[in-house]
C-alpha cells in the first residue's frame, strides 16, 4: 500500500508496522501484532476481492527533492479470495488533511540542523514469514520476527562531520519533523551508526555522499524508532516522573539544601527547560535528554 503521507490519515498502519500503540501522542515499537482485512473494489468491472489475516510486514519512509512523503506498507496475509459487498454498505469518508510535502520538513542529525541533506528514508521490517502447512494454500500463520530499521541520507559534502562519522564509526541520532501547516510528524532514531558511506565524483560539480543508517536499540527510549505528532517531547519522560522524588532525596542528602530547596531546584531547572522549549529554537533533541536527566532516579 502506496501513500503520500498526510496528518493521522494512516495511524492505523503505522501503529500496525511499529506494532506498538499510540500513547500521549507517542508511538514507540512495541509486540502487539495487529492484522487487517483489506477490501479491493474494480467498481469500473464489478469485481471484488477480500484479502484477510493481514499485517505490516515492513514500513517505507521516503523524503525526496521537491515531492510529497511517501510511506509504504509492505502486507503479508492468509487469504486471498472473491468477494461480494453486502447491498447498503456504506464507508467512512477519506480523510482530508493534505499532504506533507519534503520542503517543510526539517532533518536534525546529532541534535543539529541538517539544512544541506538532499534525501532521507528509513525501512522498518518486522521480518515477517508465510508459514504454511500441507492440505493448505492458504498460509496456517504468520510469524512475527525481529524490527530491523535501516535507512539513508544524502547530503552535500559541507564539512568533515559526516564522513567522519563513517570512518569512525561514530553513534549518532536522527531526527525528522515533517510538517503541513499546524499539523506535524516527528521520527526519531535515537542511536544511529553509519555502516557505509558512497561518493560519487563524476567532475567539478557538487559532491553528494549517501550515508546508510542502521538504527540500534536505545536503552534509555525503550525503543529502536518513534513516531510522536505535534511538538510535545513527553514520550522522552513517560514513565520516569515518579522518579523525581529519588532525585530530590539524592540532592538533599549529598548537597544541605534539603528537601524543599531540593525540589525547587529541581522545579526550576524543569522550568527553565519548558521555557527554553517554547520560546527558543534551542536544539529539542537537547532539551529532552536536559528533561530526561532531571527526571530520571540519581
Amino acid at each position: 500500500i502506496a501513500v503520500e503521507l498526510s496528518f493521522s490519515s494512516f495511524d492505523d498502519l503505522i501503529q500496525a508496522a511499529m506494532q506498538g500503540t499510540w500513547t500521549a501522542n507517542v508511538l514507540k515499537i512495541g509486540k502487539v501484532e495487529r492484522s487487517f482485512a483489506i477490501l479491493e473494489r474494480h467498481t469500473d468491472i464489478g469485481i471484488d476481492y477480500v484479502y484477510r489475516g493481514c499485517r505490516v510486514s515492513t514500513m517505507a519512509i521516503s523524503s525526496p527533492l521537491n515531492a510529497p512523503v511517501g510511506v509504504t506498507f509492505s502486507m503479508m496475509g492468509t487469504q486471498a479470495q472473491k468477494f461480494t459487498v453486502p447491498v447498503g454498505s456504506t464507508y467512512l469518508a477519506a480523510t482530508a488533511t493534505d499532504i506533507m510535502i519534503t520542503t517543510n520538513l526539517v532533518l536534525k542529525e546529532g541534535g543539529v540542523d541538517v539544512a544541506y541533506a538532499t534525501e532521507w528514508s528509513v525501512n522498518l521490517d518486522n521480518g515477517m514469514e508465510a508459514l504454511f502447512a500441507l492440505g493448505s494454500r492458504e498460509a496456517f500463520d504468520i510469524s512475527n520476527g525481529v524490527a530491523v530499521v535501516t535507512g539513508s541520507m544524502s547530503a552535500y559534502l559541507v564539512d568533515a562531520v559526516l564522513w567522519d562519522k563513517v570512518l569512525d564509526e561514530t553513534s549518532t541520532a536522527h531526527s525528522i519533523e515533517l510538517k503541513e501547516g499546524a499539523d506535524s510528524y516527528t521520527i526519531d532514531l535515537p542511536k544511529v551508526r553509519y555502516t557505509q558511506g558512497q561518493k560519487q565524483v563524476s567532475g567539478p560539480g557538487a559532491i553528494i555522499p549517501q550515508y546508510t543508517v542502521s538504527a540500534g536499540y536505545d536503552d534509555a527510549l525503550a525503543t529502536t524508532i518513534a513516531w510522536h505528532d505535534g511538538d510535545s517531547i513527553i514520550y522522552g519522560l513517560e514513565g520516569n516522573i515518579p522518579h523525581t522524588g529519588d532525585a530530590v532525596a539524592w540532592m538533599a542528602d549529598s548537597t544541605g539544601l534539603g528537601y524543599n530547596g531540593s525540589a525547587l531546584v529541581i522545579a526550576a531547572a524543569l522550568a527553565v527547560t519548558a521555557t527554553l522549549y517554547y520560546l527558543t529554537n534551542v536544539s529539542r533533541p537537547l532539551l529532552f535528554w536536559a528533561a530526561f536527566i532531571l527526571t530520571r532516579p540519581l
